[in-house]
């Protein structure tokens, strides 16, 4: 199921034309460990929803080395 997700999610961006919104954090609890978070809305089975995922370096200097946590997932 995971790896049905992300592969959702890989082609919505990479074959669907899907956006990737960044957005500035202003929540209170997440703004002093993020400084933004990205949005996804792609389609599942007919529903639009909303994914909230983090991106984060293990090497800042290396940006293909990512790891890409989905924090939020609800109907769009």
């Amino acid at each position: 199921m995971q790896q049905d997700f992300q592969e959702m999610l890989f082609n919505f961006v990479t074959n669907e034309g899907g956006e990737i919104d960044q957005v500035a954090e202003t929540r209170e609890e997440w703004r002093d460990h993020w400084s933004h978070h990205f949005d996804l809305r792609p389609i599942v089975d007919g529903v639009k929803i909303y994914v909230e995922t983090r991106l984060k370096y293990s090497m800042p200097e290396d940006p293909d080395d990512p790891v890409i946590f989905v924090v939020n997932i609800h109907p769009a």
